[in-house]
């Protein structure tokens, strides 16, 4: 998934934000791995904080081999024109 480009479909978009890096921080390291793993980093912004989901960890395996192979198929075919 690293080295290609992913969309997700979602239901609705409720907000869009800027954030300044400085209110970007890993997760803490209190938060069992396990159990969050999809979880990449906090943002704490105002009063408010907003989890940021680690997208290759949301996506399951079989997923991720799919998109992987319709990235590569896609490479091939444009290396044929």
């Amino acid at each position: 998934l690293e080295q290609s480009r992913v969309g997700l479909l979602v239901d609705s978009v409720s907000e869009i934000l800027s954030v300044q890096e400085e209110h970007i921080e890993r997760t803490p390291e209190i938060i069992n791995k396990d159990k969050a793993s999809c979880i990449d980093y906090i943002v704490k912004q105002a009063d408010r904080i907003i989890i940021t989901l680690d997208v290759a960890a949301v996506i399951s395996e079989a997923e991720s081999l799919f998109i992987e192979g319709v990235s590569n198929e896609e490479d091939y075919c444009s290396n044929r024109k």
